[in-house]
């Protein structure tokens, strides 16, 4: 049937609008100095199920491979492939929509804050449970960032093993994180 983001019905709500804005344009700034720009919603103060929560209504309104095959996975596991699918699927509309390196490296210093254990964005509220509960490495994670850092200065590829260098970068650590 269709395409795009969910709307109506009784799972309808404030993340299930039919646009196609930026994941994180309700949100507030959380940041208190001007170097920190990644925003969180209005309650800083948000628990993990509501963390969870956002996660999860940022990737129903995306229908892509990596929620689709989230449907495959046992109930108990989709909220984490949801945190993981919101930290790239934002990171990737930084790169692809706003062209920001600059959002990308608050996005970075948004995981290292979660891997210190003091995340702040509800992506990272939820993803910082995850990472601990499967022990998820870093490394996927901040090679995902390098993609998406590439997707903004991207001027096409000069061989096949350039192209092979960005599969490493983007392609590779998602399978490596579904896997975990």
């Amino acid at each position: 049937a269709g395409h795009g983001p969910r709307t109506g019905g009784a799972r309808a709500g404030r993340f299930d609008r039919p646009d196609m804005r930026s994941p994180l344009a309700d949100v507030q700034p959380l940041a208190t100095n001007d170097a920190a720009r990644v925003e969180s919603p209005p309650s800083a103060a948000m628990s993990l199920a509501e963390a969870y929560a956002f996660c999860g209504r940022l990737a129903h309104r995306h229908y892509e491979n990596f929620t689709i095959a989230s449907w495959l996975m046992p109930r108990a596991m989709r909220p984490h492939m949801h945190a993981i699918y919101a930290y790239a699927r934002c990171a990737d509309d930084f790169a692809d929509e706003e062209r920001s390196l600059a959002r990308l490296d608050d996005w970075e210093h948004e995981l290292d804050l979660a891997y210190a254990g003091r995340p702040r964005h509800p992506v990272f509220v939820a993803l910082a449970d995850t990472i601990r509960r499967f022990d998820i490495p870093r490394e996927p994670f901040a090679a995902l960032l390098r993609a998406f850092r590439s997707d903004v200065t991207f001027r096409g590829f000069d061989t096949i093993e350039d192209l092979m260098g960005y599969a490493r970068e983007s392609a590779n650590p998602v399978g490596h994180l579904v896997l975990y």
